[in-house]
């Protein structure tokens, strides 16, 4: 009988460490998502786009993630946005002058 309760003391406290060890990983879990998240925003103006970016950055790690963005490309939709909003600006400093 009492190897009985041994053994079972001993499963519930090694449960407990274990719970344990999934709270202490919660936080790195959770600022993990988030930064690929960051990521995944940076890269919605870069040929990768978001869910790419996103998925790279969870599979090997923000870091990782960050230089696929920063390699990849402008977007040609970008390229055009800022090229339009630049002219806009130039054709309403042109007409104050």
């Amino acid at each position: 009988m009492e190897s009985i309760l041994l053994y079972t003391s001993t499963y519930s406290n090694d449960s407990y460490l274990a719970a344990l060890g999934m709270m202490a990983l919660l936080p790195t879990l959770f600022t993990w998502v988030f930064l690929s998240i960051g990521v995944g925003i940076a890269g919605t103006n870069k040929d990768c786009g978001f869910l790419s970016a996103v998925f790279v950055s969870i599979v090997f790690s923000p870091l990782i993630g960050a230089l696929y963005v920063i390699t990849s490309h402008e977007s040609r939709s970008s390229v055009f946005k800022r090229l339009s909003h630049e002219r806009r600006i130039n054709e309403i400093l042109d007409n104050k002058e």
